[in-house]
């Protein structure tokens, strides 16, 4: 640490990351706005958001795997160590699983 002072501070951020509680959305459909806006509404560094807009996406993005649209509108998956929540589509029912 004497010689790399500033490298502290990159090695507590890693510590919060791995013990902090992460969250993953997946957002499928359209809009995705409304529902992305609930995510980003708030100041949340522990949230990864992953945006499925084509059916190319849920084959790059693992996250987005075995997520398909059901329907019309968009649908948000709350997850946590990659074991979902049932979806919502309205921003006050994501807005609560995300509290």
């Amino acid at each position: 640490m004497n010689r790399h002072p500033t490298a502290v501070g990159h090695l507590l951020a890693v510590q919060h990351t791995v013990e902090a509680d992460n969250l993953e959305v997946a957002i499928t459909g359209s809009p995705t706005k409304p529902l992305s806006d609930v995510v980003w509404k708030k100041f949340r560094p522990n949230v990864v958001l992953a945006l499925r807009i084509t059916s190319e996406d849920e084959r790059v993005v693992p996250l987005l795997a075995g997520k398909g649209q059901t329907g019309e509108g968009a649908l948000a998956y709350v997850c946590r160590q990659f074991a979902c929540q049932a979806p919502v589509s309205d921003p006050k029912s994501l807005a609560a699983q995300l509290d």
